[in-house]
């Protein structure tokens, strides 16, 4: 997009979600530590996805806006890795 004669990059980004529903509520050992692991899996993937954007993000020589819906906390490493490039 260019505005006032100069280029402004615009991205919008949808990380992974964790996929949560009401059966995740279900507390016995066996379904929690599915549930973990299934967490922790999407925490790496959303990691990934971060450090995919971070790359292309090092390309870019313009200003840039990034939008996006992280589906994490403001704690998590991904939106750490994000806000720190």
């Amino acid at each position: 997009m260019v505005y006032k004669n100069d280029t402004l990059r615009i991205y919008n980004i949808h990380f992974e979600s964790l996929q949560l529903s009401s059966r995740d509520t279900i507390m016995t050992s066996e379904y929690s530590e599915k549930t973990k692991e299934r967490i922790e899996n999407i925490f790496a993937v959303q990691e990934k996805q971060v450090l995919k954007f971070n790359q292309l993000q090092k390309r870019n020589d313009n200003a840039s806006i990034v939008c996006t819906d992280l589906n994490n906390i403001a704690f998590s490493k991904p939106y750490s890795l994000l806000s720190s490039n």
